[in-house]
C-alpha cells in the first residue's frame, strides 16, 4: 500500500485526493457508470458519492454496506456481485448468452 500512495502522488502531483475540474468534466461520461461506495468510508463520506454519481449522466450509485474506503479490499465479493450485477444490466440481447 505504501507503494501505491506513491504512486498516485506521483501521477496525481498536488491535487492527491482532489481534483478541481473534476465536477465539470463527470458530465460529458458517455459510457455507462456505476458508483459504488462503502457506508463506512471514513475518507469521503456516501455524500460526496451521491453528488459524484448524480453529475454523472445515468450513473447508478451502489451503497455497499458492509464496507468503508476500500471495498475492493475489505468486500471483495460484495463488490464484484454488484459489478457482474451491473454489466449484466449493460449487455445488448445479441450479447446475452442462451440460457
Amino acid at each position: 500500500m505504501a507503494a501505491n500512495r506513491a504512486t498516485l502522488q506521483i501521477y496525481s502531483g498536488p491535487h492527491a485526493m482532489q481534483d478541481p475540474t473534476l465536477r465539470e468534466r463527470l458530465p460529458r461520461v458517455t459510457h455507462p457508470a456505476l458508483v459504488a461506495w462503502g457506508e463506512s468510508d471514513r475518507v469521503v463520506d456516501t455524500a460526496y458519492g451521491r453528488v459524484y454519481a448524480a453529475a454523472i449522466p445515468d450513473a447508478r450509485f451502489a451503497l455497499i454496506r458492509s464496507s468503508g474506503h476500500l471495498p475492493q479490499i475489505e468486500t471483495p465479493a460484495e463488490l464484484l456481485d454488484l459489478v457482474w450485477e451491473f454489466t449484466e444490466g449493460q449487455r445488448t440481447p445479441a450479447h446475452r448468452p442462451n440460457r
